[in-house]
């Protein structure tokens, strides 16, 4: 008899959702700087099909959802070296906030860095790792603080 494993979001301390570190532990690609800087790579790395899309979901014991809701998220983002594997995979929420697309903001501003040339690859994931230490609400809108 095979037992499922079944995940949980967990709240921390400050009331942000985050992961089950045993179901998603993160993952990154063995990739350059470079590769990933290179055109298409986030294309060509983005490799989340609808049915790792319902694995996701199953596997953290979500059976229905509005859309919005949810996102499928990486863990590490891919403009970051992020692996599409399950391993750096949840059902991140919109809501409490900060959610889904107040880290969006944050990978987004990392990744921006790195194009830059003011962030490495390893800068970028580490910054990632706490992506709350880089939030602040400014007045009605969340804004990155670096």
């Amino acid at each position: 008899m095979l037992l499922a494993l079944v995940c949980s979001l967990m709240v921390t301390e400050t009331g942000v959702i985050v992961p089950d570190p045993k179901c998603t532990p993160g993952a990154v690609l063995n990739v350059t700087q470079e590769q990933v800087l290179a055109k298409g790579f986030g294309k060509k790395s983005r490799d989340v099909d609808d049915a790792k899309h319902a694995q996701v979901y199953e596997e953290y014991g979500i059976k229905s959802y509005r859309a919005g809701e949810y996102e499928i998220d990486h863990l590490y983002p891919v403009c970051g070296g992020g692996a599409s594997t399950l391993a750096n995979l949840y059902p991140q929420p919109a809501s409490p906030q900060p959610g889904f697309h107040q880290k969006d903001l944050v990978e987004t501003y990392a990744c921006k860095e790195m194009r830059k040339g003011h962030m490495t690859l390893a800068e970028v994931q580490a910054f990632v790792e706490d992506w709350t230490a880089h939030l602040a609400r400014k007045g009605k809108k969340w804004k990155v603080t670096p």
